[in-house]
This record gives structure tokens, C-alpha cells and sequence, in this order.
């Protein structure tokens, strides 16, 4: 299984190989920012329903102590 920071990696390297290739990806560049907050938040223990979370939690549906 590969590790959070591993998928935040992945990420960056799409998007370096897009800019290169002048291709938009916002959407990667949501996911990297979101994935790079959990790494913040030690998110080597994370998994990908965290990202869902960590909207939940910026939208205010969830407890920020949880």
C-alpha cells in the first residue's frame, strides 16, 4: 500500500508533466493542496476518505477536535 505522501507525490509529478505539456488540471492542483493540509496534520496515518474530511471539516460539518 502506498503512503500518503507517496499519493501526494504522484500528484505533483502529474502536474509538472502537465504544465509541460500546457494541460490544465485544476482539479490536481485541489487534490495536491488538500493532500499537502494532511501531511500538515500528520497525515501519514490518513487514508483517501481523509480528503473527504478535511472538506467537511473546512465546510464546518465536522467537530475541528475530531
Amino acid at each position: 500500500m502506498q503512503s500518503f505522501f507517496g499519493k501526494y507525490k504522484d500528484v505533483c509529478l502529474t502536474l509538472i508533466a502537465a504544465e509541460e505539456l500546457r494541460v490544465p488540471m485544476p482539479l490536481a492542483s485541489l487534490l495536491r493542496d488538500r493532500l499537502l493540509s494532511l501531511l500538515a496534520q500528520d497525515g501519514e496515518k490518513f487514508d483517501w476518505s481523509a480528503v473527504a474530511w478535511l472538506a467537511a471539516k473546512d465546510a464546518g460539518l465536522v467537530d475541528r477536535r475530531e
